[in-house]
């Protein structure tokens, strides 16, 4: 008998993604309530070793993690002195600008060497941290702090309104095309109402998007549209390609969805809740923001499993729909990668 060799019928489609470079911009930290004053902790974040430390003073501060003495790790057994991190290897002292400023061996600070400072800020609880490829400082700001932020008439972020995955498997840019995106909100998210793309507007570093859709589409009441649909208007802030601001103007809810580089596969995925109370002085939401909040995230973890096993294709064939939107978001977002 003739051997015979079976043709593979499909071949499955390389990634194509264009960029060999983290993006320019800035990125979530994790939240300042995360960090205590006198704190030190290591990080791995855009393929390097990095160390996060908080002074007595209260100052949150990023370095280069290997000590440029002798290379230990400070984000492995280093405290902080003041405003100092301290190495625990030989007890070189860095400020948070990266400057030596004592070594006890020598009884004087040392100008020999010089650890990276990282520009970090925090807004609205959240603490940001700057990457670009190139090593330029800042070349715009994060989200500025909004005022429902801190109000008592809205709940605290910690415990309750807050959610942190490590080791996702994500890229920064998925989370800010999906606001371009929208018939994916039927697919991903369920949405039975229409969606319609109302406005994209690109100011620099800056995007924003309208998208309108009806709560309670085609039902006479729901828990959050007691007196029938109501058509509303999402408004998505984008500031880089890492960081994603929602507002939801039914309720007043502000929601922050950010993805942070680990290295080329893996991401941390955060996601930032402001809620309206409900009534009470509780900090768990309850009622119908509890709900909400539930709902929210839960589809954001809807994303998931897409962004895990998604590869890019360049020249996409979008739907008519589709072009204008994805291509101007998609050549937006190419100034982010030096």
């Amino acid at each position: 008998m003739t051997a015979t060799t079976e043709r593979v019928a499909f071949s499955s489609q390389v990634d194509e993604w264009p960029h060999s470079v983290f993006p320019t911009g800035w990125f979530q930290l994790g939240w300042l309530d995360d960090l205590q004053p006198g704190e030190v902790k290591p990080l791995r974040l855009f393929s390097r070793e990095l160390v996060q430390f908080r002074t007595a003073g209260g100052d949150v501060h990023v370095l280069d993690a290997h000590c440029g003495h002798m290379g230990a790790n400070i984000g492995h057994g280093g405290w902080v002195e003041g405003e100092c991190v301290v190495c625990p290897f030989h007890g070189w002292q860095w400020g948070g600008d990266g400057i030596n400023r004592y070594v006890p061996a020598e009884d004087r600070a040392i100008d020999r060497r010089r650890q990276r400072s990282w520009p970090v800020t925090v807004t609205n609880g959240i603490v940001w941290i700057w990457h670009d490829a190139q090593g330029r400082e800042p070349q715009w700001q994060p989200h500025a702090t909004q005022p429902e932020f801190g109000r008592d008439d809205y709940y605290p972020l910690k415990p309750h309104c807050t959610r942190h995955y490590p080791d996702a498997v994500a890229r920064p840019q998925y989370l800010v095309e999906n606001n371009s995106d929208v018939e994916h909100l039927r697919w991903v998210h369920g949405t039975k109402s229409p969606v319609r793309l109302v406005d994209q507007v690109e100011d620099g570093p800056y995007m924003e998007t309208t998208i309108s859709l009806t709560y309670g589409y085609g039902k006479k009441s729901t828990k959050f549209t007691p007196d029938g649909p109501v058509e509303t208007f999402l408004l998505s802030s984008t500031q880089g390609v890492g960081a994603n601001m929602v507002r939801y103007p039914l309720d007043g809810t502000i929601t922050f969805y950010c993805c942070t580089p680990i290295d080329d596969k893996l991401a941390h995925l955060y996601q930032t809740l402001l809620v309206r109370r409900e009534g009470g002085t509780g900090d768990e939401p309850s009622g119908l923001a509890g709900a909400r909040v539930r709902e929210l995230i839960a589809q954001f973890a809807n994303d998931f499993p897409i962004w895990a096993h998604q590869i890019y294709i360049t020249k996409s064939p979008l739907t008519r729909d589709e072009a204008k939107p994805m291509g101007t978001l998609r050549r937006w977002a190419k100034q982010f990668y030096a």
